[in-house]
């Protein structure tokens, strides 16, 4: 639980930074590429894991070392991330110039304080400004409704192959070859998004996110109901599907919805939403499983045996159609929900997008004045005066 706290903290400031270095029409192609190496480690960590889980080197248990390296490679990675990375300027660093001047003149700190928090209120707590935002609730609603089909055929897809008949072997075989396709996904999907922006902004991302939510849609259907499963001779079919919806069904991280909440996040609150957005969404979806199992048990006939060798053929083919109903129904109604999720976001997005850029270009006109005022009263650098009237001309350009 401990590792789990600590890499989900880690993801949401590397989300936060990737927001700053990149403009909104470049991000997803980040994004999407942070997704493909995340897919190419977890599919790199997972088969040598599962190589030399139940070996002994030198007198440790396989899976004990694996954890061990994880942890070591995490503090030294985080160790020249420390050491090597130059992280974007912040609102301090930008204002050292012309701090030593506020200290002279106290009052005018004082007003540019009064108009920081004007702006946008005090940055030391959350974003309330954000969370008013209706684009971002149905952010976290569609995220809702899209993890919960995940989760729930993540729980169970193991025990479904299994029970059409496949080997452990053969299902790890059309697992892999889910996780392989989804390392080529993430960066297309990147890709894709920031395409589709620049041709119809505000807009173009959200089809992406349509269009992927769709396409799982059907990938899902056609594996849970349409192939045929009275034996286990069909393992590059499953496989063939698996791998186009993987290809499809993984867009929207990358190709939408982070790079839309870093448009309608200001820059000083991004890490802190980032982590809000995930747990909102990840904390009802963790439920699937459970409704997965009543409906399968209670409602379509599932029996429970103590082995899935225990069963005979006729057994195991009403807990095939059992699971495969309710795994249909646990993914095809979040998703449909979560599709129209999407659609709503088309009346919203670009209002947020605009008022949030307007509290920023608000506070940074405030903030920039009185530099430039302070700056020129004080007789400083010509460089840095011009440097200030620039930014102060661009943030009153957006309030225009």
């Amino acid at each position: 639980m401990m590792m789990m706290t600590m890499m989900m903290t880690m993801t949401t400031m590397i989300q936060s930074i990737v927001a700053d270095l990149a403009p909104s029409e470049r991000r997803g192609k980040l994004f999407g590429l942070i997704g493909s190496v995340e897919a190419v480690g977890g599919l790199v960590g997972a088969f040598i894991a599962t190589a030399i889980a139940e070996e002994t080197i030198a007198s440790i248990r396989g899976w004990r070392l694996c954890l061990g390296v994880v942890g070591f490679i995490s503090v030294c990675f985080a160790f020249l991330l420390g050491t090597l990375m130059t992280e974007p300027a912040r609102e301090g660093q930008r204002q050292a110039r012309g701090q030593h001047n506020f200290k002279q003149h106290p009052q005018l700190l004082q007003q540019q304080q009064a108009a920081a928090a004007a702006a946008h209120g005090n940055k030391k707590g959350f974003d309330w400004e954000t969370m008013r935002l209706p684009t971002f609730w149905l952010l976290v609603l569609q995220g809702v409704f899209g993890c919960i089909p995940w989760q729930a055929f993540g729980m169970y897809s193991t025990l479904w192959l299994e029970l059409i008949g496949y080997t452990p072997l053969q299902v790890a075989f059309i697992g892999s070859a889910g996780r392989l396709a989804h390392t080529f996904s993430g960066i297309f999907a990147g890709v894709l998004g920031d395409w589709s922006h620049s041709r119809l902004p505000y807009h173009g991302r959200l089809l992406c996110a349509e269009a992927s939510v769709l396409f799982g849609l059907i990938w899902m259907t056609i594996m849970l109901l349409l192939l045929p499963k009275d034996n286990a001779n069909h393992i590059y079919l499953f496989a063939a599907i698996k791998v186009a919806f993987c290809l499809t069904a993984t867009w929207t991280p990358n190709s939408t919805n982070r790079p839309m909440i870093a448009d309608i996040v200001p820059t000083w609150a991004r890490s802190s939403i980032f982590s809000i957005f995930v747990m909102a969404e990840r904390v009802p979806s963790s439920f699937a499983g459970y409704f997965v199992s009543f409906l399968a048990e209670s409602q379509f006939g599932y029996y429970k045996p103590d082995h899935v060798k225990g069963l005979s053929d006729a057994g195991r083919r009403a807990n095939v159609v059992a699971l495969s109903t309710a795994l249909a129904l646990m993914t095809s109604i979040p998703w449909i929900l979560c599709m129209f999720t999407y659609s709503s976001m088309h009346l919203t997005y670009s209002r947020d997008v605009k008022r949030t850029a307007q509290r920023v270009a608000q506070y940074e006109r405030g903030r920039y004045k009185k530099i430039v005022d302070v700056e020129a009263e004080d007789d400083d650098d010509d460089d840095d005066i011009a440097a200030g009237k620039c930014l102060l001309a661009k943030a009153e350009k957006v309030l225009e």
